[in-house]
C-alpha cells in the first residue's frame, strides 16, 4: 500500500514512510535516550556548580571583610592619610552590611550594596584592565536588575528555565548535539544498501532525487521536533522545580547592548534551526558516499571532529573564521559577541548556513543519482 502511494508521486507519503522507518530503528531510539541522559547530567552538574558559586560568593565577601578589618587595624596604628582611612572605613561598613544581607537572604539589599561597593572600587582602587572592565559590566547589569526588581542569578550555571535554554546552546553542548545528529542521520542512505530495502524502493517509478529529498526532509524534521520538544519539556519541568526566571533578565547582545533574555532566545531559535538543517545536509552527503552505515557515520564524525579541532585553533584560521560554518553552531557565543573579534556576527549565519545547505544538498543529489548501488 505504501509503495502504491509513493508511486503516485506523493512526497508527503515518502516523508511519512521515512518517519516510521526511523522510529522503528532501535539504534535511533537508543541514541535519543542517551542524549536525554546527557541533558540530565548537564542539569545536575550545573545545579552543583550553582551551589558552589553561591558559597564562593559568600566566602569572597567574608574574605574581603577580613582583609579590610586588618587594613583598619593598620591605619589605627599608623599615620595614614584621612582619604585612605575614610575609604577603607566606608568599604568595611558596606562589606559588613553586605554580609548581613547575604546571611538574611535579602537579595535586593545585597544588590544595592554590591553596586555601591563595585563603584567604590572603580573610583578608588588600582585595577588591571580585565578587573576594571569586569566591574564595570557587573555594575551595569546589577543596576538594570535593581531598577527592574529582578533577582540576580549565576548566569554561568543557573537552571532556571530561560537561562537553561541559553546555556544548552552554549559551551560544549552544540558539539554534543551535532554528534547526536550525525549518529542519527549519517546512515540514512547507506543502511538501505545493507538491509536491501532499495531493491524494493527503487523498483518503483520514483526518482532518486525525490527519495533523497524525502529522507533529508524527514530526518531534519525529526531532529528539529525531537530537540525542540525535549527543550520545551525541560523548560517546563525546570520552571516548576527552580522557577522560570524573569523573561526581562538582561543578556549581553553582540551589538554591546543588553536585551531581555526572552528576546535573546527568540533570536536564537532561527539560528539554531538553521544549524540543525545544515548538519543534516552534511550528514546526507556523507551517507551517499558510502554503502556501509558504519563507514558513513565514522567518516562524518571524523571529518567533523577534525574540522572542530582546527576551528578551535583560531590563531591558524582567524582570517577565514567568519566563513567557517562550524563557528556559527555555537549560537550563544555568536549572539553574546564572544566571536566579534573574528568578525563572526549573527546576520552572517543567514548567508553561511543557506550556502552550506544548498551546496551539500545539491552535491548529495548529484552523487546519489550517478552512483551505482548495484541494483
Amino acid at each position: 500500500m505504501i509503495f502504491r502511494c509513493m508511486a503516485g508521486g506523493q512526497m508527503g507519503t515518502l516523508i511519512g514512510f521515512e518517519f516510521r522507518k526511523f522510529l522503528n530503528q532501535k539504534k535511533n531510539v537508543g541514541i535519543m535516550l542517551v542524549f536525554v541522559a546527557f541533558i540530565g547530567i548537564f542539569i545536575a552538574v550545573n545545579l552543583k556548580n550553582e551551589k558552589n558559586e553561591a558559597q564562593q560568593k559568600m566566602n569572597q565577601i567574608m574574605y574581603e571583610l577580613g582583609n579590610v578589618t586588618q587594613e583598619l587595624e593598620i591605619y589605627r596604628t599608623n599615620d595614614m592619610q584621612n582619604s585612605e582611612r575614610n575609604y577603607v572605613q566606608r568599604k568595611y561598613d558596606v562589606l559588613n552590611e553586605l554580609s548581613v544581607a547575604a546571611n538574611k537572604g535579602d537579595w535586593k539589599e545585597q544588590l544595592r550594596l554590591q553596586i555601591i561597593l563595585d563603584k567604590m572600587k572603580l573610583q578608588n582602587e588600582n585595577l588591571n584592565e580585565y578587573n576594571f572592565n569586569k566591574l564595570q559590566t557587573d555594575v551595569e547589569v546589577n543596576e538594570i536588575l535593581y531598577e527592574k526588581n529582578i533577582k540576580p542569578i549565576f548566569s554561568a550555571s543557573s537552571m532556571q528555565s530561560y537561562n537553561f535554554i541559553r546555556l544548552i546552546l552554549g559551551g560544549m553542548l552544540p558539539v554534543l548535539i551535532i554528534l547526536m545528529i550525525l549518529l542519527l542521520t549519517s546512515d540514512i542512505v547507506s543502511t538501505e544498501k545493507e538491509t536491501g530495502t532499495y531493491k524494493i524502493l527503487m523498483s518503483q517509478p520514483i526518482s532518486r532525487t525525490k527519495i533523497l529529498f524525502s529522507k533529508i526532509i524527514a530526518q531534519t524534521l525529526i531532529c528539529l521536533l525531537f530537540l525542540f520538544l525535549l527543550f520545551a519539556v525541560f523548560f517546563v519541568l525546570l520552571g516548576i522545580a527552580f522557577g522560570y526566571g524573569s523573561p526581562e533578565y538582561p543578556t549581553l547582545f553582540y551589538t554591546g547592548e543588553y536585551i531581555c533574555i526572552s528576546s535573546y532566545i527568540t533570536i536564537m531559535i532561527p539560528l539554531f534551526a538553521l544549524s540543525v538543517i545544515a548538519i543534516n545536509s552534511y550528514s546526507a552527503l556523507c551517507s551517499v558516499l558510502f554503502k556501509s552505515g558504519i563507514s558513513s557515520i565514522s567518516f562524518s564524525m571524523i571529518i567533523f571532529l577534525a574540522l572542530y579541532i582546527l576551528s578551535s585553533k583560531m590563531n591558524f584560521v582567524r582570517k577565514i573564521a567568519a566563513y567557517n560554518p562550524l563557528m556559527y553552531f555555537f549560537t550563544d557565543n555568536v549572539l553574546n559577541g564572544s566571536f566579534n573579534y573574528l568578525d563572526i556576527v549573527y546576520w552572517k549565519s543567514f548567508i553561511i548556513f543557506p550556502l552550506m545547505i544548498t551546496l551539500f544538498t545539491f552535491t548529495s543529489a548529484v552523487v546519489f543519482n550517478k552512483k551505482n548501488y548495484g541494483f
